[in-house]
């Protein structure tokens, strides 16, 4: 039992951390990708979005899903971050209840970059990884004496992410390879042999629903994967993200992912580990990769030693509620725990940096001008105007109004969302664009490097400009110019001694 002020400690961090989230939260400006979610989620029928758009999209649909019962309820585009930020906190506070770590390690961990900003702040489908995750830790010893749960969790998570489908799909495998070595005493047992086998076949039926909803159309205009197998290149990506997962000091890192690997093969749970995460790199290298997964990395990282601090000297098939735990524990020496939970608080601190300088950089400024153009559109210039836009960021302007509002963008649809498909319509040539001298013209800058606005003739322009902050630097600008075209009157004007009319702008 944990003593008091153990429990007055885990609470105190518990309400700072959804405190300072639903903070950040009310300061965020949300982006493309999580525009992009609510659009899809808001604008298409279930069918359309499981059966063909989701394909375009590289993920299963259970984010959208949720999304869309909060769209189509009638909740704003607001709630969206709220509803990541209320999934953030159930991770935390199954971290805070279950987690075997020691208190200290509680007290910081919620406010690592990747529990307390990326996956809590900015609303993705990742906001779900550390309570499905960790709900798995939780139940992991004991899941064959929980084996629906188990079963359901492992189901949900391969129906969140691709990544959640390799982790799923591993952990299953797993299961399986220790409990062949049983198959006779199972089979012999018809109640717990249809168990298993009905709770692993909701498992591999959620599995066939992830990859039926993520299957690769031969239309996608912005991912191809790649057609030839570097072991070399798969290395390199891996190891990449595996530093930057880290502390993104490449001999730092690759020293505690080195201690964590000895330390999962002594307490056998290097499979545990080692199948998800070279899978995962392998996706990474030869489908597609961003910065924002390399958390996935650092979740799976801290599942395993949740795992192996707790490990059974043998595994927990088939045993009762009512074993002993102690009885099973693997006896560590005290410095082999204490190097592995030397790795973890040097990883944690280095994220309390990161966690700060995003946090302070997202109150300060602008992470998408998505937000201030739409409020400057409403009152100047949409539903009366004809708008254009470039890019497929602009998108993200589009969840403040209730259709798409853009004019060169959904001739052939209704929907707000962006078309991955080459069949997308939007003619986004500015030079283009131009020549039809529409009344307004909104220019998305998505660039590494602060832009100038161009000057368009005959074009008032006024910059938005918003930063994509990523750990303790600025990774792209996010910005947008709006161009409003001068409306030219006639003036009379003396020259000479003479009255002239002449054509001027206001």
């Amino acid at each position: 039992m944990k003593k008091p002020m153990h429990v007055i400690s885990l609470v105190c961090i518990f309400f700072l951390y959804a405190g300072l989230v639903l903070f950040g939260v009310a300061h965020h400006e949300p982006w493309f990708d999580e525009a992009q979610a609510w659009l899809l989620s808001r604008d298409s029928q279930p069918w359309d979005l499981f059966n063909h758009y989701l394909r375009y999209e590289g993920t299963p649909g259970l984010w959208h899903l949720i999304l869309g019962l909060a769209a189509k309820s009638g909740g704003t585009y607001a709630s969206m971050n709220l509803i990541g930020a209320v999934c953030a906190m159930v991770g935390v506070l199954i971290f805070l209840i279950y987690a075997p770590f020691p208190l200290f390690f509680k007290i910081i961990f919620p406010f690592s970059y990747f529990m307390f900003y990326q996956y809590a702040v900015v609303a993705r489908s990742y906001v779900l990884m550390p309570a499905l995750l960790f709900s798995i830790a939780a139940l992991y010893r004991r899941r064959f004496n929980h084996l629906w749960a188990y079963a359901l969790l492992l189901a949900l998570l391969s129906n969140l992410s691709i990544h959640g489908l390799i982790i799923s799909f591993s952990l299953a495998c797993l299961d399986l390879f220790h409990l062949w070595p049983q198959r006779k005493q199972i089979l012999s047992q018809p109640s717990l042999k249809w168990t298993l086998m009905f709770a692993y076949g909701l498992v591999l039926a959620a599995g066939l629903l992830a990859i039926w909803q993520v299957r690769f159309p031969s239309d996608h205009a912005f991912v191809q994967p790649k057609a030839s197998y570097s072991f070399r290149f798969v290395r390199g990506i891996t190891g990449k993200f595996l530093v930057r997962a880290f502390t993104e000091r490449p001999w730092l890192s690759y020293l505690i992912g080195g201690i964590s690997l000895w330390h999962f093969w002594k307490t056998r749970t290097l499979s545990l580990f080692l199948l998800p995460f070279i899978l995962i790199g392998h996706l990474f290298a030869l489908a597609y990769a961003n910065v924002w997964h390399e958390g996935i990395i650092f979740l799976l990282w801290v599942f395993c030693l949740w795992i192996s601090l707790e490990r059974s000297k043998d595994e927990p098939v088939l045993a009762s509620d009512e074993d002993d735990h102690d009885s099973y524990q693997i006896q560590l020496p005290p410095w082999h725990r204490m190097l592995v939970l030397l790795g973890l608080l040097i990883v944690l601190a280095i994220q309390l940096e990161w966690s700060y300088k995003a946090f302070r950089n997202d109150l300060k400024s602008n992470y998408s001008a998505a937000e201030e153009v739409a409020v400057y559109l409403k009152k100047h210039a949409a539903l009366h105007h004809t708008i254009y836009a470039t890019g497929f960021h602009s998108i993200a302007i589009l969840p403040y109004f209730e259709k798409n509002i853009f004019s060169n963008y959904g001739y052939s649809h209704q929907f707000a969302f962006w078309d991955w498909s080459l069949k997308n319509d939007m003619v986004d040539d500015l030079e283009c664009i131009v020549l039809q001298r529409p009344e307004v013209i909104v220019l998305g800058i998505k660039t590494r490097f602060v832009s100038a606005a161009p000057e368009i003739p005959g074009y008032v322009a006024r910059k938005f400009t918003g930063y994509l902050y990523w750990k303790s630097r600025t990774l792209e600008e996010d910005s947008y110019v709006v161009y409003e075209r001068m409306k030219h009157r006639l003036q009379v004007v003396e020259s000479c001694g003479k009255e002239f009319l002449q054509n001027t702008w206001p």
